[in-house]
């Protein structure tokens, strides 16, 4: 499947789900990801936004467990990823998507033990295609653990992958 038509299948199962879909799916993923991620001391995580599968939850989570949690900021063609504490230290950016406040702490690339990855769809191989800026890309080639998090259809047989493309280490499902 060439990457244009995977993100348009992506978007539109996010979509369409009910709530009722939605709340089981995140769940199961929630379960996962606490069971997954229980050693690991610093997590790299986005903030979901809009119908992302949702990600405020699992974070909640690390901060009651005392994990850094790393979110990133877009710098450039990149991302740079800050620890926070609350989700009081989150602001909003561009494309309505929460980001660390200026000043806060930046938590180098190579100490993140695990990275939450977003994604509108990912294919068996654990290939993946996000939004088409290739910012997480640009970290993950870092080599950590990167995890995508997705619904069930949003997983797909095969995604047309191009050299720069990052493979994920794992993908999570509802």
């Amino acid at each position: 499947m060439n990457k244009e038509d995977a993100r348009k299948l992506g978007r539109n199962l996010r979509s369409s789900l009910s709530n009722g879909e939605r709340a089981f799916e995140e769940e199961a993923v929630l379960s996962q990801l606490k069971e997954i991620c229980r050693d690991v001391e610093v997590i790299g995580c986005y903030v979901s936004v809009k119908d992302e599968l949702d990600t405020r939850r699992f974070i909640a989570w690390c901060l009651e467990e005392k994990k850094t949690v790393a979110v990133p900021k877009v710098e450039g063609g990149t991302l740079g990823f800050y620890r926070i504490e609350s989700f009081e230290d989150l602001v909003p950016a561009p494309f309505s998507i929460l980001e660390p406040k200026n000043g806060a702490g930046k938590i180098n690339l190579s100490s993140i033990g695990m990275m939450i990855v977003p994604a509108l769809a990912i294919d068996c191989e654990g290939n993946r295609v996000g939004y088409g800026r290739g910012y997480y890309d640009s970290v993950l080639s870092a080599g950590m653990d990167a995890v995508g998090i997705i619904f069930r259809g949003q997983l797909v047989d095969r995604i047309d992958a191009d050299p720069w493309d990052v493979k994920l280490s794992r993908v999570i499902t509802g």
